[in-house]
């Protein structure tokens, strides 16, 4: 019942989940930055993406990475965003950023399926 209704009351509105990987050793990204946070606002009717934020070091790339992944529509999974961001975004934290943004799609597909519901995870 909890789920049906937690589910119910998010029509209309955003909801946040974020994923985190760590930068490769010895890169001058790790001196700086060395776990990737992605944060990504998904609006729950759509399934875009509204907003999205990084923890990295340069301004430029977080706006760069945000220009690419706002907008993008997660119905259809993430594998077209995925290749986007390999193709076009050649940092040394490449790497952590992919995978931070794949845990905050799995979470955010864990919570839309009721996963993170059932397991009592917060986001």
């Amino acid at each position: 019942m909890r789920r049906r209704w937690v589910l119910t009351s998010l029509k209309g509105k955003s909801v946040l989940f974020s994923g985190k990987a760590q930068v490769p050793k010895l890169t001058t990204a790790y001196e700086t930055v060395k776990v990737v946070t992605v944060v990504l606002e998904i609006d729950w009717d759509s399934e875009q993406i509204i907003n999205a934020d990084f923890s990295l070091y340069s301004s430029v790339s977080v706006e760069f990475l945000r220009n690419i992944v706002k907008g993008y529509n997660l119905k259809g999974g993430l594998d077209s965003l995925l290749a986007e961001v390999k193709s076009r975004f050649h940092a040394f934290s490449q790497g952590a950023v992919i995978q931070a943004l794949q845990i905050a799609y799995e979470r955010y597909r864990d919570f839309r399926t009721g996963q993170l519901l059932k397991s009592g995870r917060e986001s």
